[in-house]
């Protein structure tokens, strides 16, 4: 694994590589200066899915988010997201928090590992290069534990928990499965319909919602804080204000 431009920054953050492929050049009349948003898209994509990229795991994105990203005008933005999605770069779902964004023909994830290909030519500027797949090695340790790992992987016994997969439907932040599953177990499942209860109540509040949905917190930290045991505080001050409207109204009221 390579360590070259290990600790470089983006801004204030630490910048890491994400692929695109030169084919990305033949495009820039389609393009044109929507390539930014482009690429601001393809690296806030964190799922893929049939060759689709999720755009923060397919959480809401408002373009004033992208605007002060890219340090450039919402209409512009707007503009440019339109182009993309003429173009067929994109598709955009609205909801009243921003926009669902996927990538089409994503190919982030995976593309680094290695691919067995039996004499496959590959083309490399006038250069060709031929690779074929190593021999198989019968019973060998490593070939046990990759089929292992990848059983494993398909059938991660966590997910099938009582209740997980429709927590995981409905809570609005779809990374990290893993850890939410483990925090799921942790869960009494007496107390499963309050925590369902409790995404959905957090899913209309104000702090959810805000700025696209950048404030709502991984599902494992909603579980192990206990967040589903709270109320939010716009909803508190509503209850508030609701009993506290109550009691004047029996107050008026002759005994």
């Amino acid at each position: 694994m390579t360590t070259r431009g290990r600790g470089r920054k983006f801004g204030e953050k630490q910048s890491y590589p994400f692929p695109v492929w030169n084919g990305l050049l033949e495009h820039r009349k389609r393009l044109k200066s929507a390539i930014w948003e482009f690429l601001w898209c393809l690296d806030a994509t964190t799922n893929e899915k049939d060759g689709v990229g999720l755009v923060h795991g397919g959480a809401p994105v408002k373009a004033e988010r992208i605007a002060r990203n890219l340090e450039v005008s919402t209409r512009t933005i707007k503009q440019n997201l339109r182009r993309l999605t003429t173009e067929g770069y994109l598709k955009l779902r609205r909801t009243p928090y921003g926009n669902v964004i996927q990538v089409m023909n994503s190919s982030k994830f995976g593309i680094w590992a290695p691919h067995k290909r039996s004499e496959e030519s590959i083309s490399s500027g006038h250069r060709e290069v031929k690779t074929s797949s190593p021999p198989e090695v019968k019973n060998s340790s490593r070939t046990k534990k990759t089929q292992q790992g990848t059983r494993s992987k398909k059938k991660n016994p966590l997910y099938e928990k009582e209740g997980f997969s429709e927590f995981w439907e409905e809570y609005p932040r779809t990374d990290a499965k893993k850890d939410a599953a483990k925090a799921w177990a942790k869960i009494d499942p007496e107390e499963h319909p309050q925590v369902m209860a409790a995404v959905k109540r957090w899913k209309r509040s104000k702090q959810w919602q805000k700025d696209g949905g950048e404030y709502i917190p991984y599902a494992r930290r909603f579980l192990n804080g206990e967040y589903w045991k709270e109320i939010p505080m716009e909803m508190q001050r509503q209850e508030t204000a609701q009993s506290e409207e109550r009691e004047m109204v029996k107050a008026r009221v002759p005994a």
